[in-house]
């Protein structure tokens, strides 16, 4: 008797494993990259679309992101040996699918300077440095985007941004949340939605 169990449990299996075979691939989306969550399924670009905040009150990098591709950045930077105020005028953004990971969200004239403070705050961009999708590792070609090579990316006139799965919360209401692709050996830079009210 347990024989004949464990054979129609197998056979169930093997029909189950079957049918998953069936679906077409453009329905075979993986829910995870090597290293990071993917967006929801109903991910769409409106998701983004509102305004994200990183880091604390004294040390604060704001994105307001606008349905018509365009975005505005701005910097409070305080410290003991810094003051700084920036607000950009509105600059393009775009969304590029990746194969190996999740989504980058293109930020263009955005200034990373809240995150890295070895690059001055006039600089757009992270230079000629190199940059990590920490999702996918390092040593494989971006299509459309930077230089990816066995140190990184570089991203000379834009920022680029991890768009990483998150469970639908008060905190995370879109389900994503952005995050900068890494320097070095430093902490990641996460942008959370603000509250909307």
């Amino acid at each position: 008797m347990k024989m004949k169990k464990n054979i129609v449990l197998l056979m169930l299996w093997i029909v189950a494993a079957s049918l998953s075979a069936c679906i077409p691939k453009e329905e075979q989306k993986p829910t995870f990259s090597p290293g990071c969550p993917y967006p929801p399924k109903d991910f769409s670009s409106s998701n983004l679309v509102g305004t994200w905040i990183a880091g604390r009150p004294d040390w604060s990098d704001t994105l307001i992101i606008k349905e018509d591709g365009t975005y505005k950045q701005i910097l409070h930077l305080r410290s003991n040996t810094v003051t700084y105020d920036y607000e950009s005028k509105w600059q393009s953004w775009w969304i590029e699918a990746q194969s190996n990971s999740v989504p980058y969200l293109h930020l263009t004239g955005y200034r990373v300077c809240a995150y890295w403070t070895e690059i001055g705050c006039d600089q757009v961009g992270g230079g000629k440095e190199y940059w990590t999708d920490f999702c996918q590792g390092t040593g494989t070609e971006v299509p459309g985007g930077g230089v990816l090579d066995g140190k990184g990316m570089q991203m000379p006139n834009e920022g680029i941004l991890l768009i990483m799965g998150a469970p639908r919360t008060a905190e995370f209401p879109q389900g994503v949340n952005l995050t900068l692709l890494k320097r070095g050996i430093y902490a990641t830079w996460t942008f959370l939605p603000s509250i909307r009210e």
